[in-house]
């Protein structure tokens, strides 16, 4: 069953102004950037965020981890990190169970073999194993990945590989944080895609997950957003809306409890927008967005970025020019 959702658009649009809505938060000071102006960071609960210094603040890769209280500005370090001989210096940044206390890193051992590690928030060990392999191939649907999500109840995690050799297939394993040693396979869903498309998997409950696909850099095409039983990929829902014109880059980010979207955007001329949705995509609507610095977006620098959920609240944050603000997303 395919439902359709199409959003009309002018081939002038008047967005709404993103920052006359937003409350200023804090200025990042010598975090680590992944892209230049817009430092990483992630929210841990309602309060809490968890950020890492540049690599010429600190050159122990172990010790650059902080929690910060954003209502004081009070940061503590991640003290126990080096625990073990995991690599804690090209990871992406950790992803906190839906309680706020435990974290899940992408790392590596000393051999570099790619591993899943969780820990506490003061770094401690709980539990690792290694990583699905991650292949880099020569192939017309592009690269394989793999990525691991919190279960919606936080009692386990699932590591989801795509393989892109024949059409794509996604495999999934759940680890319960009982037993991290013991794997779960769920049999593979295999859909047609694109090139271009890129993946999110999000766990529902009650066995079922949702799959968000859709092209990365398009100004026109379809985001569909898939719903099945772990048990039964083969009887999937889909839904689908069209990219409003002039929209590109959607990027999905789905609130803690799993029930809506955020979609960050940019445009083709010199604007981006966030907007919101439920799960399946229904009730699309712009919060609002931001005009960019020509000289900088000339010079790629994207000034924007980091758009986040905040835990516990009808609220979302992002970074613009190295400052993070946040804006009320409303129930429902």
């Amino acid at each position: 069953m395919l439902g359709l959702i199409l959003l009309v658009s002018a081939s002038v649009r008047s967005e709404p102004d993103l920052m006359a809505r937003a409350k200023f938060v804090l200025r990042a000071g010598n975090w680590y950037e992944q892209f230049e102006t817009v430092p990483n960071y992630t929210w841990v609960n309602s309060h809490e965020i968890v950020y890492r210094l540049s690599d010429t603040a600190h050159p122990r890769p172990d010790q650059r981890w902080f929690v910060m209280d954003v209502r004081t500005q009070k940061a503590r370090p991640i003290n126990h990190l080096g625990d073990k001989s995991y690599l804690f210096d090209s990871m992406s940044d950790p992803t906190p169970n839906p309680a706020g206390s435990k974290l899940l890193w992408e790392a590596a051992d000393s051999k570099f073999k790619p591993l899943w590690v969780v820990t506490d928030l003061d770094g401690r060990t709980i539990g690792s194993w290694t990583r699905h392999a991650v292949r880099f191939i020569a192939s017309a649907m592009g690269q394989d990945q793999s990525w691991a999500e919190w279960s919606l109840d936080g009692r386990a995690i699932f590591e989801c590989e795509s393989k892109a050799e024949k059409g794509l297939a996604l495999h999934v394993w759940r680890r319960d944080i009982s037993n991290l040693s013991k794997e779960i396979v769920y049999p593979t869903l295999e859909v047609i895609s694109k090139p271009e498309d890129r993946y999110v998997i999000y766990d529902l409950g009650n066995g079922e997950a949702a799959w968000i696909e859709g092209p990365m850099f398009t100004i026109s095409g379809r985001q569909l957003i898939r719903r099945w039983r772990l048990d039964r990929p083969a009887k999937a829902k889909t839904s689908s809306f069209i990219v409003p014109a002039g929209m590109m880059n959607w990027s999905p980010i789905v609130s803690p409890d799993h029930t809506r979207i955020l979609w960050e955007c940019w445009s083709s001329g010199l604007f981006v927008s966030l907007w919101v949705s439920k799960m399946d995509g229904y009730g699309l609507h712009e919060l609002g967005a931001v005009r960019l610095d020509p000289k900088l977006k000339a010079n790629g620098v994207p000034g924007f970025g980091e758009v986040h959920w905040i835990p516990g609240r009808a609220a979302a944050s992002f970074c613009f020019m190295r400052k993070i603000y946040e804006v009320s997303v409303g129930i429902g």
